[in-house]
C-alpha cells in the first residue's frame, strides 16, 4: 500500500492547505488561533499514475476491480467533508507550512489582513516520485470565518492529475483539544 501514499497525499492537501492559510500566513492574516472545522469539495479530472509493473502483474478481473476502486476513491474525494485543524499562534506568525515535505518550495504570492495567497511545489511525492504544484487563496471574512480554494496538479509517469477544491473554515473555540497543530508530529 505505500505505493498509494502519494495518492493519500495529494487527497490530503486541501486540508493541509486550509490549515495552513488559516494559521500561517504571518499576523497579519488576522484569524483567532485555535481549533478549526474545515469543509471542503471539489471536482478531480484526470488520473493517477500507476507504475506500468503494477499493473502489469494483475489480471484483467484484478485490473478492473482496482479501476472501480479507484473510480470510487475519486467520487468520494469530490463530495464535501470535514475535518478539524489546529493552528497555533506561532503558525499565525510563519509562512504557510504543510508540515511535511522539506522538498516543498512555498511562497507567499499576497497576505493582507484579509487575504492570503500562496504557491506550492513539491517534488519526489509518492512511490511514483510525482510533482505536486498548487496555488491556495484564502479570505478572512472575519477572524472566525475563512473562504478560500485550492488548484492543485499532480503530475507523475506522463499522466496529470488536477483537483480544485472551494474551501470553508470556521473557528471553534481557543483549545484544541486533542487535535495536533498541523506539522505536529
Amino acid at each position: 500500500m505505500t505505493r498509494w501514499r502519494g495518492l493519500a497525499v495529494f487527497f490530503g492537501v486541501g486540508t493541509a492547505a486550509i490549515a495552513a492559510a488559516a494559521g500561517a500566513a504571518d499576523v497579519a492574516f488576522d484569524v483567532k488561533p485555535g481549533l478549526w472545522q474545515v469543509t471542503m469539495a471539489g471536482t478531480t479530472s484526470g488520473a493517477p499514475s500507476v507504475p506500468p509493473e503494477a499493473l502489469g502483474n494483475l489480471s484483467p478481473q484484478q485490473r478492473a476491480q482496482f479501476a472501480a476502486i479507484l473510480e470510487a476513491a475519486l467520487a468520494r474525494a469530490a463530495r464535501p467533508h470535514t475535518t478539524r485543524s489546529c493552528i497555533t499562534a506561532e503558525q499565525l506568525r510563519r509562512t504557510p507550512d504543510f508540515g511535511g515535505n522539506a522538498e516543498c518550495k512555498k511562497s507567499v504570492v499576497t497576505r493582507t489582513a484579509r487575504n492570503v495567497e500562496f504557491r506550492e511545489v513539491c517534488t519526489g511525492v509518492g512511490a511514483d516520485a510525482a510533482t505536486m504544484s498548487g496555488t491556495m487563496h484564502f479570505t478572512a471574512l472575519d477572524r472566525q470565518t475563512v473562504e478560500g480554494s485550492a488548484e492543485i496538479i499532480r503530475s507523475a509517469g506522463g499522466k496529470q492529475m488536477q483537483v480544485k477544491q472551494k474551501i470553508s473554515g470556521k473557528w471553534l473555540g481557543p483549545d484544541c483539544g486533542g487535535v495536533k497543530p498541523q506539522g505536529a508530529r
